[in-house]
């Protein structure tokens, strides 16, 4: 079993409309992409390289519910390659193309907050979807803290 491939960057692009659930398989299918950059920002070197991700199942549903255009996300991603016949220079050639097939995907804490609403079992799995979903949750505030308790007028001890 291949290993996954971490992938963090931002989602390039609305995926509300793009969710597929007529399949040859019959599981949803979402095609998505990120923008990954590296490098120093604001140097020379900053680049934006953009990855394409396909995500089936409830991974894909769940992602068009809980994600848009712009959120930071965390990818994981196994390796996979397919077969497309193209016309080069009047010559049908068989190209191996590399792909990423999303088996993890989640918001980046270190940019937000969210709020994780479990599936119910035996909708959550990668052959279903489910009602309900991960939701962004706004910020919250840590309660105030309390006083501590008066000492006894004959506690006599420091601690």
């Amino acid at each position: 079993m291949p290993s996954n491939i971490p992938f963090i960057g931002n989602l390039a692009h609305d995926i509300k409309d793009e969710l597929q659930t007529e399949t040859k398989s019959g599981l949803p299918r979402l095609n998505f992409r990120i923008g990954v950059t590296t490098g120093e920002r604001g140097s020379d070197n900053e680049q934006t390289n953009f990855y394409g991700f396909t995500a089936f199942g409830s991974t894909a549903e769940n992602m068009v519910k809980s994600f848009k255009k712009g959120d930071r996300l965390i990818v994981l991603a196994r390796t996979d390659t397919y077969q497309k016949e193209v016309v080069i220079n009047d010559k049908e050639v068989k190209l191996t193309i590399p792909s990423f097939k999303a088996s993890n995907v989640g918001p980046d804490l270190t940019w937000a907050s969210a709020e994780v609403v479990k599936n119910p079992r035996g909708n959550g799995g990668g052959n279903g979807g489910s009602e309900t979903v991960a939701k962004k949750a706004p910020a919250k505030t840590a309660p105030a803290k309390s006083a501590p308790a008066a000492s006894a007028p004959d506690d006599d001890e420091d601690f």
